[in-house]
């Protein structure tokens, strides 16, 4: 085995792809890397210089639909282009992926990689599948999926949303090792009296009321006690409008909360980020504010919160008051 392709789509992967690249390094002459669709997973990748890899970066035309022929002949052609362009020299490699969910582009990919290599695959978010609704129209945009990709496609339900997964016998489960990946953290300067805010503008969500004037107040009220704000902006939704004259500092959007060294700051504090689970798990002081917030769905609010703890495996801490924060 001379190389060895792993495909990054989504940014809570790049932790295994990284954890994958390490692992094998003195095994493989190179790595090859490909992005599907994410373009601040390759700009943060590149940004690491990383030895003997050779990075791409895919673009995932418009998702397929079923009652639009004309964007089903362009979705197989589009697999069939990127194949012949990227792939189509690649034998006796293995290969990794972390989702086989909604990427039909990474799906039709890797049927066609499993003619001629061993492919891997590890989850990089754990959820429960249940079976979705069969009725005509479901069965009917599955036949369209697994003719697009070639793959095994269902549409399953896991808790309130619904999605196409992609399967094939051939493809082996595996559990990818976390390695260390300090040398990978992002470096910030020692802050004294600071927070590190993982922001995302839920503005366009009917979700929580208020949000964007909640947002300033709760920033706002830790400005009163003396906390400067370092912000980290989701990577596709953005930083919440209105809050950047609170803010001492903007850090790069394309620099996953994971790979920023949060030791400098004395709490890190976001709402639903996914990043709070999964710092929490190796560091003290993180920080939800969900119960600061008000719902729309009072539910769905409680659901979330379950899900961040679990995530978190009962390690995250949550606040109902700006002033809690130091007790």
């Amino acid at each position: 085995m001379n190389q060895q392709i792993i495909f990054s789509q989504q940014p809570a992967d790049l932790i295994l792809v990284l954890s994958r690249y390490e692992e094998d390094f003195e095994v493989v002459e190179k790595t090859v890397i490909i992005c599907i669709n994410v373009k601040n997973n390759y700009r943060f990748l590149e940004s690491l210089n990383l030895k003997n890899v050779e990075l791409f970066f895919i673009h995932q035309p418009s998702y397929p639909r079923f009652y639009n022929p004309l964007s089903i002949i362009r979705a197989k052609r589009n697999i069939f282009n990127i194949k012949k362009k990227y792939l189509e020299k690649m034998q006796n490699n293995n290969i990794y992926y972390f989702a086989k969910g909604n990427d039909w582009l990474t799906a039709g990919l890797i049927y066609y990689l499993l003619q001629n290599n061993n492919v891997f695959f590890s989850p990089a978010i754990k959820f429960d599948l249940e079976e979705s609704i069969q009725n005509i129209k479901n069965k009917l945009i599955s036949i369209i999926f697994s003719y697009i990709t070639k793959m095994d496609s269902n549409l399953i339900r896991s808790k309130n949303h619904q999605f196409m997964y992609f399967d094939d016998k051939r493809i082996q489960n595996t559990e990818q090792a976390v390695l260390d990946l300090s040398k990978y953290l992002f470096k910030v300067s020692e802050k004294k009296k600071s927070i590190l805010f993982l922001d995302s503008d839920l503005s366009s969500y009917n979700l929580i009321k208020e949000f964007e004037n909640s947002t300033y107040r709760v920033l706002e009220a830790f400005k009163k006690l003396g906390y400067k704000i370092y912000l980290k902006a989701h990577p596709r939704l953005g930083c919440t409008k209105g809050i950047e004259p609170l803010v001492e500092e903007i850090l790069p959007d394309y620099i996953p909360a994971e790979f920023i060294d949060v030791d400098s700051f004395d709490y890190v504090v976001g709402i639903l980020s996914n990043g709070l689970s999964t710092l929490s798990q190796s560091h003290v002081n993180i920080v939800s504010i969900i119960d600061i917030f008000t719902f729309v769905d009072e539910k769905e609010q409680k659901e979330r919160k379950k899900k961040l703890f679990l995530d978190s495996n009962k390690k995250l801490r949550f606040i109902t008051s700006v002033n809690q924060l130091t007790n």
